[in-house]
């Protein structure tokens, strides 16, 4: 039998209170086909440089139990071409620094992932769900840095080349347990998991120094950096749902996770090619973070009328020490998230809805870590151990029309919103990013979703939005208020061309916009695609070219307190691909429940690249 699929764009209190997206939940029906099936794949792409995937899918039903697993492949190059203007106020006059670096990275990924499920009985069902990840990437960036000081024209400057190395494996496994108790709606269901990461991430720097003075001698500077990190990630919870009073839904549960996190950074000065410690960089950090959490959430229907109501509340108990300066922070604080969603149905071609939500952002794990990333000796990030999780109190109305166009206006409020910010230091003519918390991030908008059948074999879907942005509040001492209003329109068309042959093209337009200290230039692109099924639709091949007039980039301007730059980047956004997947065995198999258990929060903060 069919599976059926919610997507809950107002996510009750049962889900965690991090993001502000809506969550797909996919409801297996108890009684289904049994048998094998499975499917392969490959893909081929080609910008400037290729990439290619690969990968197969297997499942196995019976009465007692279904086994799945799957394996992907992927290695692919990739490059970044930046420019950055940077203008520094001396003294007496200002020193221009232009920048370009080019980077490039292969990546080689392994994923894979097995489970299975035991059906106990009809009440009783037993999964195992685990997963594992190999990653490697190198890379190497060249960049290089002309400087002006009192003439337009460079007087000196430096090449940084950057040869690096990073190995990234992971493995997680989930235990669940499923009991539906009766036929009234009770269910208890138990999630327990268990992930860990661990990371090698080495970056070997030279410097050349070079001058138009005649008198200058150039020389050479070699560092070397070591960045190891391991992060481990424990979680169970319990949910049960019931109906109570007839016509009201119960939903209630328990969570709790405690995450460990240990990053040891060791820099290094390359003397007579050996290794001097640099004991000023070089650091220790270890991260310790338990969040417990209950919730409540209550909905129902009456006539025309749907309501839910939700609350939920998340103890954080969190502890960061740096080993090296023995500084440390210790942070323990109960927050409350309640939700309400609205429903009213006025006829078969109108339906409103009122939302209204509390939600989380907390910081990736590395955000935390108080350590420099360097792209050369005057540009570096840096992670920010006083980091505070945003809070955002977002409302939204809507209304959908025969079920296709939905229009809805909205605001968020957001304090201690995280955003990433540029600094300067003059006196060494420094520049650095680091991600601190602004004092509030306030967000008006209009939205239009309009899916228009033109013909029979011409669809079209436009999507419209209209945002009014405002962040405020204090960098090194300075009032920071920026505020703009932009837009952002996404076009979709599909073309049945006869023959089973179909045809997409797609396209964005950004128009000017503002994202805390960065003021970001408009952004377009157009996309296009052809589909054909072969071998009673066993076989799909399609042929994609991502970016065809090559328009997409990132240009924009940083300009406050002494900050003043202009940035540039570009990718390998152009290029065209080539995907063929084969399925084979009985087609009426129903696949594996789909679950990403009790931790996805948790790994959601773990940076992979």
């Amino acid at each position: 039998m069919n599976s059926r699929v919610e997507i809950i764009t107002n996510p009750s209190a049962k889900y965690d209170a991090a993001g502000n997206s809506g969550i797909i939940n996919l409801k297996m029906r108890k009684k289904q086909n049994l048998g094998f099936n499975g499917s392969a794949r490959a893909s081929y792409g080609q910008g400037v440089y290729p990439d290619f995937g690969t990968g197969i899918n297997l499942n196995y039903r019976n009465e007692k139990f279904n086994l799945f697993g799957s394996y992907d492949r992927g290695k692919s190059f990739y490059y970044e071409d930046t420019r950055l203007i940077r203008r520094f106020k001396e003294t007496d006059y200002t020193s221009t620094f232009n920048q370009r670096s080019f980077e490039k990275t292969e990546s080689d990924n392994n994923n894979g992932r097995a489970g299975a499920d035991f059906f106990i009985n009809t009440k009783h069902t037993i999964g195992v769900l685990g997963k594992v990840n190999f990653n490697n990437n190198d890379g190497s960036n060249t960049s290089t840095t002309q400087i002006s000081n009192l003439l337009s024209a460079p007087d000196s400057g430096y090449t940084t080349v950057n040869k690096n190395h990073s190995e990234w494996n992971n493995y997680s496994i989930n235990l669940n347990h499923q009991f539906t108790i009766d036929t009234t709606g009770r269910e208890l269901t138990t999630d327990i998991d268990y992930a860990h990461y661990n990371t090698e991430r080495d970056f070997n720097f030279t410097t050349n120094y070079f001058s138009s003075n005649p008198a200058y001698i150039p020389y050479k500077e070699k560092e070397r950096n070591n960045q190891p990190a391991e992060i481990s990630i424990q979680s169970a919870k319990v949910d049960y749902a019931q109906t109570v009073f007839k016509k009201f839904k119960l939903e209630t549960g328990l969570k709790s996770s405690y995450v460990v996190t240990d990053n040891d950074v060791k820099y290094f000065f390359v003397i007579d090619e050996k290794d001097v410690a640099d004991i000023s960089r070089s650091n220790r950090f270890k991260y310790k973070e338990n969040i417990n959490a209950a919730y409540a959430s209550l909905q129902t229907e009456k006539g025309k009328w749907g309501f839910q109501l939700g609350l939920r509340a998340e103890q954080t108990i969190s502890k960061g020490e740096q080993i090296t300066t023995s500084e440390n922070f210790k942070r323990d604080y109960i927050q409350l998230f309640p939700s309400a969603f609205v429903n009213y149905k006025l006829n078969d071609k109108n339906q409103f809805i009122a939302k209204y939500s509390r939600r989380i952002d907390r910081p990736e794990y590395q955000q935390l870590n108080p350590f420099r990333y360097f792209l050369d000796p005057k540009t570096f990030q840096q992670g920010n151990p006083d980091l505070e999780p945003q809070l955002t109190n977002s409302f939204e109305l809507s209304h959908t029309f025969m079920d296709a166009v939905t229009t809805a206006i909205g605001y968020s409020n957001t304090t201690d919103a995280m955003t990433m910010v540029t600094k300067q230091i003059d006196s060494t003519r420094t520049t650095y990013v680091i991600t601190e918390n602004l004092n509030t991030n306030d967000n008006y908008s209009f939205s239009i979703d309009m899916p228009i059948p033109i013909t029979k074999w011409w669809l079209m879907n436009n999507n419209f939005v209209l945002f009014n942005n405002r962040f405020k509040g204090t960098i090194e001492g300075g009032d920071f208020n920026e505020r703009l209003t932009s837009y952002t329109f996404n076009t979709y068309h599909s073309f049945k061309l006869g023959k089973g042959y179909t045809f997409e093209l797609s396209g964005y337009y950004n128009s000017k916009m503002v994202y805390a200290t960065f003021i970001i230039d408009p952004q377009y692109s157009v996309s296009g695609g052809i589909a054909k099924s072969f071998l009673k639709d066993r076989l799909n091949v399609k042929i994609n070219l991502n970016d065809i007039f090559n328009t997409e980039q990132t240009t924009a301007k940083v300009k406050y307190n002494n900050v003043d730059f202009d940035f540039k980047q570009k990718q390998d956004s152009q290029f065209f691909r080539v995907h063929l997947s084969y399925s084979f065995g009985k087609k009426t198999v129903q696949q594996a429940r789909s679950r990403s258990g009790g931790a996805q929060d948790e790994q959601n903060r773990v940076k992979t690249n």
